[in-house]
């Protein structure tokens, strides 16, 4: 008879692998948990000759719940009516399901069976049903350290060995996996769901891509932006659904060109900074108060233009942040140009500045502070590129919507006051000079970010190219619009076209 024992063992074990080449088979082949549990559940019990079980599995909300983390619920029965399950409530409650944990975790690690003693709780249910259930082992469902659920099986002519504890094991860990996989497939579904629901509804044009730039989802507002069906664009590389410029370049080019320009514009008003000090605080020498003031003017003009740039840099990053924040109310242009022009004219000996408007405007809806900005940078703009002197005139008029209306006189040739009409009531201030001008070929470039118009003059003039970028940002803004019209030897005019009604914003 001892002969015949590794045989035996060999044929159990050999039964165990076939039971459990099927259950991998099932697992490939389908994501249903409840027929992968029922062919789990009958597999382990027709192994060991247990006439009866059941799976109890931890509930699949207790991760957006915490409070549902001791509940488990049956997902699986053998040879159990389901009308009989109120009896075995001693078995599924949180108490015996936490014995079970901790005696699980006791022997963590050690390839023991689990000292379980349900015994008392087992006689409880037999009571109830008014029936012999025998012996019962808890098999744990782990995967990694997590505690998934139970295996019940119910034996009634002889106790379950610790060898019948390690095959069953095996089937336990195979309900863990299937669980798991599940419940991954479960929630992968879930957010595909509302990635879907996400992609339908956004206002804004959202593709998906593989790894190697194939499209695998795009929405209704991206393929009517570019003007292709839905169908057509999945399975297409990117580049043919949604053609983009190699901006690679152009950013390396802003990069270096702002480093430069930084380091030039920086360097420039610390250096005289630094070498006017140094020469006002030299102990071998006496400077009357003439010199001295005089250095001390320098020491600081230059630092006003050091905070100049850096206040131009801070708004720049922090408009390609988030944007440009307004402090709106109503504007009198006409006062604020005057009051700007007053300013200027005790610093530009050189230049007439002309403050001419031949009637009253009405005021406009924005930031007056932001418009100071605007303004202020436009007419040291006209004051810079004139080292000559000459005159600089400021104006402007109220233009009605969809017509043009007509210009005041100036000292600009009337064409430049011809503007596009406009879709909405507007006042336009102009501010003209008799500088160097501008090529025609830089006239849309003067607006862009750290851009400068190469001439002789504009490497002897400080600037970051900032100050037209962010007077364009500014106006944009308060939806109104910046443009300029120029002549090379004859001077350049500015116009500034800002909305009447606050509801244009």
């Amino acid at each position: 008879m001892s002969a015949n024992v590794p045989t035996l063992f060999a044929a159990y074990q050999l039964r165990q692998l076939e039971f459990l080449l099927r259950i991998s088979r099932a697992m490939t082949s389908r994501l249903e948990l409840p027929s992968l549990l029922e062919l789990i559940l009958r597999s382990a019990a027709e192994m060991v000759g247990a006439p009866a079980g059941m799976i109890l599995l931890q509930s699949e909300h207790t991760l957006l719940e915490p409070a549902l983390a001791s509940r488990f619920q049956v997902r699986a029965l053998y040879a159990i009516p389901t009308e009989a399950l109120a009896a075995f409530e001693p078995l599924l409650d949180a108490a015996t399901v936490r014995h079970v944990q901790d005696a699980v975790a006791a022997v963590a690690g050690s390839n023991q069976p689990p000292a379980i003693d349900l015994s008392g709780r087992v006689h409880q249910v037999e009571t109830e049903l008014g029936m012999t259930l025998g012996q019962v082992v808890a098999l744990p469902l782990l995967f990694e350290d997590d505690f998934l659920g139970l295996i019940y099986l119910f034996r009634g002519d002889y106790a379950f060995s610790q060898l019948d504890w390690q095959f069953l094991q095996g089937f336990a860990d195979q309900a863990a996996v299937a669980v798991r996989n599940a419940r991954l497939y479960s929630l992968l579904r879930a957010e595909s769901s509302r990635l879907i629901t996400i992609l339908e509804n956004s206002a804004d044009g959202i593709m998906i891509l593989t790894r190697d730039r194939i499209v695998v989802a795009i929405n209704h507002t991206l393929a009517a932006m570019v003007g292709i069906a839905l169908e057509d664009a999945v399975g297409r590389p990117c580049s043919a659904v949604l053609p983009l410029e190699n901006v690679a370049g152009e950013e390396e080019e802003m990069k270096s060109t702002f480093t430069s320009i930084i380091s030039h514009e920086l360097k420039t008003p610390v250096a005289l900074i630094k070498g006017y000090a140094q020469t006002l605080a030299r102990p071998d020498a006496e400077w009357d108060g003439a010199t001295a003031r005089a250095g001390l003017q320098i020491i600081e003009e230059e630092a006003d233009r050091l905070e100049s740039l850096i206040n131009n840099l801070l708004d720049a990053s922090r408009i390609q942040a988030k944007g440009l924040r307004l402090d709106l109310a109503d504007v009198d242009l006409v006062n604020l140009l005057t009051r700007i022009a007053d300013v200027y004219r005790t610093q530009a000996n050189l230049h007439r500045i002309r403050v001419a408007f031949d009637n009253s405007l009405p005021p406009v809806w924005g930031d007056e502070e932001r418009l100071r900005q605007v303004f202020t940078n436009l007419l040291n703009n006209a004051i810079k590129y004139s080292p000559q002197g000459g005159a600089i005139a400021i104006g402007g008029w109220f233009r009605q919507a969809q017509n043009a209306g007509s210009a005041p006189e100036s000292d600009a040739p009337e064409s430049e006051f011809a503007p596009q009409a406009a879709a909405k009531d507007s006042v336009v201030i102009y501010i003209s000079d008799q500088g160097i001008g501008i090529p025609a070929s830089d006239l849309s470039k003067v607006f862009d970010r750290y851009y400068r118009v190469d001439s002789s003059l504009r490497r002897s003039t400080a600037g970051a190219g900032l100050g037209l970028y962010l007077s364009k940002v500014i106006v944009d803004a308060h939806g109104g619009r910046i443009w300029a019209t120029s002549e090379q030897g004859k001077g350049t005019t500015f116009f500034v076209a800002l909305p009447v009604d606050p509801e244009t914003l």
